[in-house]
């Protein structure tokens, strides 16, 4: 059996394609994004700032919602839940609300 998407492009396009095409295309974007995460040098992200400097961080989209959704599928996440209990924590003592 094979299976096939229709595929919208950056210009409107509907087109067709099979599994196989759409898991090339997947595979090459992921390559390119680390390529291009590989290549920057250090940085930190935009949690780590905010944690730094004492700011409200983004943990209900960037966090909760993985470990909300991961619960609601019964796969156990327990460093991540750890994780997002001890900065939710630290913004409540911090009042970063």
């Amino acid at each position: 059996m094979i299976l096939h998407a229709d595929i919208t492009d950056i210009n409107g396009n509907n087109k067709q394609m099979d599994k196989i095409t759409i898991i090339t295309i997947i595979h090459h974007k992921k390559k390119e994004m680390w390529n291009l995460s590989d290549n920057m040098g250090p940085y930190k992200t935009s949690t780590m700032l905010d944690l730094k400097n004492r700011k409200p961080m983004e943990v209900k989209y960037l966090f909760r919602k993985a470990v909300d959704r991961a619960n609601h599928l019964n796969v156990p996440v327990p460093h991540l839940e750890t994780l997002v209990m001890q900065i939710e924590a630290f913004q409540r003592f911090h009042s970063l609300y």
